[in-house]
C-alpha cells in the first residue's frame, strides 16, 4: 500500500473527528458574548415610569400570548425586560414575525404595553439608544441599528410616542 491513500484516510479521519467534536467545544454564539450592562430609563404617557437604572440586557425569554419567545442579549428589548425584573413597571409584547426559542426568530416583536401605557392607533411605544431612536425592531439580534449588539454602557430610554413619525425629535 503506498504511503499517500494512508495520508488522506488519516486527513479524511481527523477532518472527521473535528467536526464532532469542535461544535461540542465551542461557546454557543448567544453565551460566547457577555451580556452589556446599560442604563435604562422608561418615560411613559404622564410620568417617567422608571427612572435611569443600569440592568444587564441579557438573554431570556417574553410570553406572546399562548407562547414562549427568545429575545437576544444586548438588544433594546433584552434591556427593558431585565428592568421588568428589576422592579420596573410590566411590559406586554406582541409578535409580528414568527417568533420561537431561537433569537435570531426575534425580529418582529414589538412592545404594546408598558405599564398604564398600552398602544393605540399612531401611538406606542419607541426606545431611543444615546438619543438616537432605533432603526431596527426592539429584539433584533443585530442589534438598534443593524449593526451589533448594545454595548456596556449605553442608555437605553423606552418613551412613549403620541404620534409615529414625529417622535424622533423629542428623544427624552
Amino acid at each position: 500500500m503506498s504511503r499517500r491513500p494512508r495520508t488522506l484516510c488519516a486527513t479524511l479521519a481527523a477532518t472527521a473527528a473535528a467536526a464532532l467534536l469542535l461544535p461540542a467545544l465551542a461557546p454557543s454564539a448567544a453565551g460566547a458574548a457577555t451580556a452589556p450592562r446599560v442604563q435604562t430609563k422608561i418615560v411613559g404617557r404622564a410620568r417617567t415610569l422608571l427612572g435611569t437604572r443600569t440592568v444587564t440586557a441579557s438573554a431570556t425569554t417574553v410570553a406572546v400570548g399562548r407562547k414562549r419567545c427568545a429575545v437576544a442579549a444586548g438588544t433594546p428589548l433584552a434591556a427593558l425586560l431585565a428592568a421588568r425584573r428589576a422592579g420596573g413597571p410590566a411590559v406586554r409584547v406582541s409578535d409580528y414575525g414568527s417568533c420561537s426559542r431561537r433569537a435570531a426568530d426575534g425580529g418582529g416583536l414589538y412592545v404594546t404595553q408598558i405599564g398604564p401605557d398600552r398602544r393605540s392607533g399612531q401611538s406606542g411605544w419607541v426606545y431611543a439608544v444615546n438619543g438616537r431612536v432605533g432603526t431596527a425592531g426592539a429584539a433584533d439580534p443585530l442589534g438598534p441599528f443593524g449593526s451589533g449588539a448594545l454595548r456596556s454602557g449605553q442608555r437605553v430610554t423606552w418613551y412613549w410616542c403620541r404620534k409615529a413619525g414625529a417622535c424622533e425629535k423629542r428623544v427624552p
